[in-house]
């Protein structure tokens, strides 16, 4: 037994985490606002183009007249009659639909089309929705079975037909024995290598696993016709076309002690509902009208408390994570039942209610590619509302994400395994507790959730009964970049901000008056100047300590000249830099004969000393008389220099010593 917990049916109290206890009506999920039939219906198939066809014992759908098939609209919420060559439906009961290659296949206990040109076809029809069109399924010799067809499956490129007959090709019979295959051109049996065919009472239900089909019913046996004889399989049968019948049991027993009504593959397993009380039978265990089927092995459907349902299971099939029950039921988890009225959904787990259900019989489950599970029997309400014998369930809601903020990261979703990294909407089963969870990307942090079911940062959890929206914020983290020491005259702004990861610092840079920047250096960032006041770094990845210097910022020129001896002999002149705070590098000092005349030779030793840099010229002067000379210093004060070649020690701003020494070659 698969072990589980059970949940409470009805109306719920949804606790949310942004808000209060609120009350939720899961009657909102049905829709029978499609009008129905007047009569039973038995079967449901979808076509191409999404319309619903329709197959029972009625006269009139959403008001038009029709004889016992139909097929509704959901985008026009209208029917139609299949009413093509002067024929309007069949003549009789119509048990099943199915389409196969691209045609609607109908089958009951009819024997024409209903029409004044009826079209003979026993049992079996076929309807084009292209041409709109009436067909028999025959041959040259003759066409349909010999009776009620029960089930209609689509089956590798084969449709198989299940029922209560013994004969295909009415009017030529084909010898069959309560299933047969057709090919679009000749009868099939299902056949196996001793030759044996069939089983031994009617079929009424049809899977298909693409490798194997299953075939349901009342029958005790299969292979029948075969020279090894027939052989046990109470119920239910599997069947290939290499390795023939086979019964699904272990030990000593097979198969169900009870009719089977519906057959459901999905997943690797076998879904069987019915009227039995057992599985496994001759050697079985108690499995209430519904069983599942492994491959290897039987299983019950069922929770920690109980399984299966009380009455006969009809309809079943597999969605989203669930299976759907439909019947006459009334209750399931058989003993510690939960009341549901006509339909319920298990998830391996546990048993719910499709809120109120139905007031009578369902026949079929049928799922929509819209989303919606389609719903077919004898009951006149769904939901609370008026529903002629047709409606439709939403078995699932919109779980949307948002995200915002400058970062990225991922939310998961448990226990339903699902995530996104982006805007997403994902349709998820009502009823089940979700745990949101966000993961943030590197360099990015979680900033929070918000919207309809989530707030804070913790992982919410909540009760998804209806569409919701959950927005999650991820934000990119923030670096700390701060000046933390600051030298000289000037100030920087901000001195402290965070920065975004991978984004640009920016700062306003503001030199005093007769001030300058000369170094703005940073531990892990780059500070690179704008050149219009301001000062940027790129890129920051981590956090940044930064220290900023500012120094004098005035051009000194010093002033000099004197009498060259000889008329083309160059002159030398030095001149030493003296600072009490920092030696001068090679390129703030220029020498420059004011006449025009520039140095035709310049070099600086080393320093002499600490502080005193030595900047020499050589001038070639090409006349006689005073001739002026400028020494210029850009990034410190200025200086002044006495006329005549005297010796200059003035000083302004006690910064530099300035001595000019003359020599004459």
């Amino acid at each position: 037994m698969i072990q589980a917990c059970l949940r409470p049916a009805g109306a719920f109290l949804l606790m949310l985490g942004w808000g209060p206890l609120l009350a939720f009506d899961p009657d909102v999920r049905w829709d029978a606002s499609m009008a129905g039939c007047n009569g039973q219906i038995n079967d449901l198939a979808e076509g191409p183009d999404g319309r619903i066809y329709v197959g029972g014992a009625f006269s009139e759908c959403g008001g038009v007249a029709v004889a016992n098939v139909a097929v509704y609209d959901p985008g026009a919420n209208s029917w139609q009659a299949l009413d093509g060559n002067g024929g309007n439906g069949v003549d009789g009961l119509v048990n099943a639909l199915a389409f196969y290659q691209g045609q609607l296949y109908v089958g009951g206990n009819f024997q024409q089309t209903a029409a004044a040109e009826p079209i003979a076809a026993n049992r079996l029809a076929r309807w084009d929705p292209v041409s709109e069109s009436w067909f028999a399924l025959e041959t040259a010799t003759g066409n349909g079975v010999s009776g009620q067809v029960h089930a209609l499956l689509t089956h590798g490129n084969e449709l198989v037909i299940g029922g209560d007959f013994f004969s295909a090709n009415v009017g030529d019979p084909v010898t069959v024995q309560y299933v047969v295959r057709w090919d679009g051109e000749t009868w099939v049996t299902l056949a196996s290598p001793d030759g044996g065919y069939g089983t031994t009472n009617t079929v009424r239900a049809l899977a298909s696993s693409n490798e194997a089909l299953y075939v349901g019913g009342e029958f005790t046996a299969v292979n029948f016709g075969g020279t090894d004889s027939s052989f046990v399989a109470r119920r239910i049968a599997r069947w290939n076309s290499t390795q023939g019948w086979s019964a699904l049991g272990s030990g000593g027993g097979n198969g169900v002690n009870d009719q089977v009504f519906s057959l459901e593959w999905a997943d690797g397993l076998l879904y069987v509902g019915g009227l039995f009380g057992a599985a496994n039978s001759g050697d079985g265990f108690t499995a209430s009208r519904v069983a599942v089927w492994d491959g290897s092995q039987w299983l019950t459907m069922g929770t920690e408390t109980g399984q299966g349902a009380t009455q006969a299971v009809q309809a079943l099939v597999r969605f989203g994570q669930r299976t759907y029950l439909g019947g006459v039921i009334s209750q399931v988890n058989v003993g510690d039942p939960l009341a549901v009225s006509g339909l319920a959904w298990w998830d391996g787990d546990s048993f719910g209610a499709l809120g109120s259900g139905v007031d009578g019989n369902v026949r079929r489950i049928m799922p929509g590619s819209d989303g919606w599970l389609y719903v077919g029997g004898s009951f006149t309400e769904a939901g609370g509302q008026a529903a002629a014998r047709f409606a439709r369930y939403r078995p699932g809601g919109d779980f949307n994400l948002e995200f915002s903020g400058s970062g990225s990261g991922s939310i998961e979703i448990a226990p339903v395994g699902l995530s996104c990294a982006e805007d997403c909407s994902l349709t998820l089963d009502w009823d089940q507790t979700l745990i949101v969870n966000a993961d943030p990307a590197p360099f990015s942090q979680f900033a929070g959730f918000s919207g309809d079911a989530c707030s804070g940062t913790s992982p919410c959890t909540f009760n998804f009964e209806q569409d919701i929206t959950v927005v999650a914020q991820f934000d990119l983290v923030s670096h700390a970049v701060e000046v933390t020491e600051q030298a000289g005259n000037g100030s920087v702004t901000p001195a402290s901000q965070a920065i975004e990861h991978g984004a640009t610092a920016n700062w306003a840079v503001s030199p005093d008056p007769g001030w300058a920047v000369h170094a703005f250096t940073g531990d892990s960032c780059s500070p690179q100047d704008n050149g219009d006041g301001t000062w940027s770094a790129t890129g920051i990845v981590a956090s940044c300590e930064l220290e900023i210097e500012f120094r004098p910022d005035v051009e000194m020129t010093v002033s000099l000249s004197m009498n060259p001896a000889v008329i083309g002999v160059p002159v030398t002149y030095e001149v030493a830099l003296t600072s009490t705070v920092f030696i001068p590098v090679d390129g703030q000092v220029t020498v420059v004969a004011s006449t025009g005349e520039n140095c035709i030779d310049s070099t600086q030793p080393p320093p002499s000393d600490g502080l005193t840099v030595f900047y020499t010229c050589d001038i070639l002067y090409s006349g006689t008389g005073p001739r002026p000379l400028q020494v210029n210093y850009s990034g410190s004060s200025t200086h002044v220099a006495a006329e005549d070649g005297s010796i200059v020690q003035q000083v302004v701003g006690d910064e530099f010593i300035f001595h000019d020494r003359f020599e004459e070659d």
